[in-house]
């Protein structure tokens, strides 16, 4: 077998634009934590099956409910919201595994209880919750005694005490040579401010003088977005200076913004992806699950029929909005008579069948109380069925990008039918709305970005190179431009006491130090700045929340360093600018004259608040009825005191039509009559008023 050589980092996970990969050879690669374990699982053969974190925290969940355990240190919170507590112990206990632990301890004498009561957990999660990558590391590193995996060098990003003790161990015991990426040295001209700056990164007991020579530059913005306008401007007039400058752009947020002002002004897009759990594919699942509560959601039932892509045909969901908007509710004469409309216009007696079929199971369902919650058996049926659709509009989409979105969308169903699976047994068959949003929300995570923002190419320029995080920054460039600079989290807080890890280090468990977190933080900030060989560019604006490690170091280090303006910055870059001039807004006018062409016909008969409009607001009366401008379907229209009255009307005529001899009505049933008939009405006209806080 071939012998190989891997580059690892702990962040190495940005994009490499494809013109730059022309350097790598076969049997190399570069790697982040994840991916190394993925490599060393398929070279011993071991490679683990696709578990999400979902179906892990379901049946962790399982195992928290048959362990009999009253007095566990989590029992108070576990009684109000059991998802939340078993998510924050597995957290813990996939912790506890990276760091070495087994699963049990050998020395107990100073574990405190919380400890103790997760190890009572791990008599079961051990049998039955799917490994965690701790877990995998530690089989590695088993099967690392014995055999080869035929990895020649190993190049370590960062240095081999920066990472997790564990995952140390693994590298070690691949038996390869272990190498550095030398990348914390100076890489800029002698006696620039940037080779000062790069100086005191390797050295920070020293401080410098800044001749402000241009080799690096401070800016603040007014925002943000005026942030990523000008880092795309900066792009475009390094550009327009040397074409083929080797240029890299670092955005840890927002780099989708900087990838839209380059697109506006004819550069191509350096590749940032943003993702997101929000794009309409990722609805359909979750908005299938809403529409399973008692009472009927008429917003949920107009987003579900509105979606850009639904189960239901737009022939057949779009009326069906337009009259949700109108008279939220089910069961209405005039839903019955849209539905009646809609199966007159199919020709094919099937396709009557098929849709009247459909628009049962998705809208006229049987629905549940959310506090108790609906059967597992009647939500596994609803979720086969959105698989089964989604499956199909993969098929549809063969080769196209969309295709990739339909399969996250059908993963996500998949896994959610997974996990309520699992839990069939729990809480006597039936799953409540809380639990279904809950197990959602875990599944969809951030979503996926957009499938047609790749990076460009365009003539006779170099193509940027975008990094994510700085510490994924492993190659130099001319010019190394750092945007929307804020301040970061820092180290994340352990939760476990000096005592609770002096424990687990009698255990053999061990955790980074604070003293490591924060070195290993300070060189992956560095990163940038150390590879910048003739100019850094940090753009930060000045609303941010506070300032980046490394533009306060710079502010503490370099006497006489400058702060430049948005302004400043591009006279200094000779960065062109047109001014537009305001365009002024249309003059108030108190009359409209309509031409002598227009013709208003006659109406049989006008409501009071259209009479109210005629009389009162003539415009609006002729935008509304004549015009017929109304309010689109997206938005429930008829709701709030025209709602209220539209239902007293449609009540008092439900009457009249009952009754239709006033002379021998029983006054004293009126009472009960109103209670039952009202009730019936709001539901199928009025379902607005039966939401929470209505």
């Amino acid at each position: 077998m071939l012998h190989s050589k891997i580059k690892i980092g702990l962040s190495l996970s940005s994009f490499n634009h494809p013109v730059m990969t022309s350097t790598s050879s076969i049997g190399l690669c570069n790697l982040n934590l994840i991916g190394f374990l993925d490599l060393l699982e398929t070279r011993l053969g071991v490679n683990s099956k696709a578990i999400s974190f979902t179906t892990r925290l379901v049946d962790y969940l399982y195992c928290l409910e048959r362990t009999d355990n009253p007095n566990a240190f989590y029992q108070a919170s576990y009684k109000k919201d059991p998802f939340a507590v078993a998510r924050k112990l597995l957290l813990w206990r996939d912790e506890l595994y990276m760091s070495g632990w087994t699963g049990s301890f050998g020395v107990k004498d100073n574990l405190t209880k919380r400890l103790l009561d997760i190890e009572t957990i791990e008599t079961l999660a051990q049998k039955e919750v799917a490994p965690s990558v701790g877990q995998r590391f530690q089989y590695v590193v088993s099967r690392l005694k014995k055999d080869s995996i035929f990895i020649s060098e190993i190049e370590l990003q960062d240095e081999l005490g920066h990472f997790p003790p564990l995952v140390q161990k693994v590298i070690t015991a691949t038996g390869a040579e272990i190498t550095h990426f030398d990348g914390l040295k100076p890489t800029a001209s002698v006696d620039t401010d940037l080779e000062r700056l790069q100086n005191i990164l390797i050295n920070p007991n020293i401080d410098i003088e800044f001749s402000n020579d241009g080799s690096v530059l401070l800016i603040e913005t007014d925002e943000a977005s005026a942030s990523h306008n000008l880092t795309a401007q900066i792009i475009a007039a390094e550009y327009t200076t040397n074409n083929q400058e080797d240029m890299s752009v670092i955005c840890e947020t927002d780099g989708h913004i900087v990838d839209e002002a380059l697109e506006t002004i004819g550069l191509p897009r350096a590749g940032f992806t943003q993702n997101s759990s929000w794009r309409p594919v990722f609805q359909v699942m979750p908005l299938s699950m809403e529409l399973l509560w008692d009472p009927v959601n008429p917003a949920k039932i107009l987003q579900f029929l509105t979606n850009p892509v639904c189960p239901l045909p737009g022939r057949v969901r779009y009326p069906l909005g337009n009259v949700m908007a109108q008279t939220p509710g089910l069961g209405s004469d005039a839903w019955n008579e849209r539905i009646e409309k809609i199966l007159d216009k199919e020709d094919d007696k099937k396709d009557q069948n098929k849709i009247e079929t459909d628009i049962k199971f998705w809208i006229e369902h049987q629905r549940y109380d959310p506090e108790l919650g609906a059967p597992v058996a009647d939500i596994i049926t609803r979720l086969n069925a959105v698989s089964k659709w989604l499956g199909n509009m993969m098929a549809l989409f063969a080769d196209l990008p969309e295709q990739s979105l339909y399969a996250i969308a059908k993963g996500q169903t998949e896994d959610l039918l997974s996990a309520v699976i699992r839990l069939e047994n729990y809480n006597d068959g039936c799953l409540g709305r809380d639990h279904i949003r809950r197990l959602i929300d875990d599944i969809r995570g951030v979503g996926a970005p957009v499938i047609d923002r790749q990076a460009g190419l365009a003539d006779e320029i170099n193509p940027l190179t975008n990094y994510q995080e700085p510490g994924s920054v492993m190659r130099t460039a001319d010019t190394m431009i750092w945007n929307g600079l804020n301040g970061d989290h820092g180290l994340r807080v352990k939760d476990w006491s000096d005592a609770e890890i002096s424990a687990l280090e009698d255990n053999g468990i061990f955790y980074l130090s604070d003293n490591t977190g924060l070195e290993r933080l300070r060189r992956q900030r560095s990163k940038p700045v150390l590879n910048a060989k003739s100019r850094l560019i940090l753009v930060a604006p000045k609303d941010r929340s506070s300032d980046h490690a490394i533009w306060t170091q710079i502010l503490c280090k370099c006497k006489g360093v400058q702060i430049l303006s948005e302004i400043e910055v591009k006279e200094q870059l000779n960065i062109s600018t047109q001014e537009t001039e305001p365009l002024d807004l249309p003059k108030k006018q108190r009359e409209w004259q309509l031409p002598k062409s227009a013709n208003i016909p006659a109406k049989d008969y006008s409501s009071y608040s259209s009479l109210d409009k005629f009389i009162f607001k003539p415009h609006q009366w002729v935008l509304n009825y004549a015009a017929k401008i109304r309010s689109g379907s997206l938005l429930i229209t008829n709701e709030g005191n025209l709602l209220k009255g539209n239902l007293a009307h449609r009540l008092i005529e439900t009457y009249l039509d009952e009754h239709p001899n006033l002379q021998i009505v029983d006054l004293t049933n009126i009472a009960d009559w109103t209670d039952t008939a009202l009730l019936d009405l709001i539901e199928k006209e009025g379902a607005t008023l039966l939401e929470e806080g209505a």
